[in-house]
C-alpha cells in the first residue's frame, strides 16, 4: 500500500461511541506528510494531500516540504476558492452565503473545535493526540511568488446556477453568520447538494488544476491540495501524457 492510501486510512474515524447522547471519535492522525508523485512527459510532478484538520507536526512536516522543493525550484501551486479581493463586496457576500447553502457549511467556519474539541459542532474528540485546524497559506510557508491554481467560489456558483437555475437564498440565509460551525437554515435539496459537490467542488476543479498541470509553463510542480483531489487529478494528467499535443515534449 503506498504512503498516501496508507496515511488517508490512518484519519478515518477509528471508532464512533454513543454515551450520554453524545457522538465521540477517536483518530490516528498521520504525523508526516507524504509526496505522490504524478507522472506527466518529463516534467517533475508531486502532489502533497491535505487535511482540514490534524497533528501538529503534520503541518510542521508539511510547511518543511514546501520549503525544501520550493529551494528546488518547484512551482507550488495551492487550492483556494475565495473571491479575488477586488470583487463587489455584496457579490462576495453573497456568494458565501450560496456556496454555504450548497455546501452545507461555509468556507470560514473552523471544521474542528480547538477549545472544547468538537468536530463541526456534534462530535467529541476523545484521542490523545493534539489536534489543530488546517493552518492558513501563510503559516504554511506559501509565499506570494506561490501560484494559486483553482476556481473562484463565485465562479462555480455561477457554473452550477448555468445549469440547474439560479439558487434562492432565504432571510435566515442572509440573517445567520458565516462564522458560525453549523448551518441551520433550510437545505437545498440533498441531490442538488450532491451534485454540486461532485460534479463542481471536485470535477471541475480537478479538470481546472490538471489543465494547468499539463501546459507547458512550469517543469516542476508541487501541488499541494486537499486529499480527495489527488486521485482524479493524477488520472486526468496521467491520462494525457499519450493523448494531449500542445507542443509540449
Amino acid at each position: 500500500m503506498n504512503t498516501f492510501y496508507r496515511n488517508t486510512l490512518l484519519i478515518f474515524i477509528n471508532s464512533i461511541l454513543i454515551s450520554c447522547g453524545a457522538l465521540k471519535f477517536d483518530v490516528d492522525y498521520p504525523d508526516n506528510a507524504s509526496l505522490e508523485k504524478i507522472e506527466f512527459r518529463k516534467k517533475q510532478i508531486y502532489f502533497l494531500p491535505m487535511f482540514h484538520f490534524g497533528d501538529k507536526t503534520f503541518y510542521e512536516d508539511v510547511k518543511k516540504k514546501i520549503d525544501s522543493l520550493r529551494n528546488k525550484d518547484f512551482i507550488i501551486y495551492y487550492e483556494t476558492v475565495k473571491n479575488p479581493e477586488n470583487i463587489d463586496s455584496l457579490e462576495n457576500d453573497t456568494s458565501k452565503r450560496k456556496f454555504r447553502k450548497l455546501y452545507g457549511k461555509s468556507i470560514t467556519s473552523k471544521r474542528f473545535d480547538t477549545i472544547n474539541k468538537k468536530l463541526r459542532g456534534k462530535y467529541k474528540y476523545v484521542g490523545k493526540d493534539k489536534i489543530i485546524n488546517q493552518p492558513n497559506r501563510e503559516d504554511l510557508n506559501i509565499i506570494d511568488t506561490d501560484k494559486k491554481v483553482d476556481i473562484p467560489m463565485i465562479n462555480l456558483i455561477s457554473e452550477f446556477e448555468k445549469t440547474y437555475g439560479e439558487l434562492k437564498l432565504s432571510n435566515c440565509d442572509f440573517r445567520s453568520d458565516l462564522k458560525e460551525v453549523t448551518y441551520n437554515c433550510k437545505k437545498i435539496d440533498e441531490k442538488l447538494s450532491s451534485v454540486f459537490h461532485k460534479d463542481f467542488i471536485l470535477k471541475l476543479r480537478n479538470e481546472f488544476v490538471a489543465q494547468k498541470v499539463i501546459m507547458p509553463k512550469d517543469d516542476k510542480i508541487l501541488i499541494v491540495y486537499g486529499a480527495s483531489h489527488l486521485n482524479d487529478i493524477k488520472r486526468i494528467v496521467e491520462n494525457k501524457n499519450t493523448t494531449y499535443n500542445n507542443g509540449y515534449k
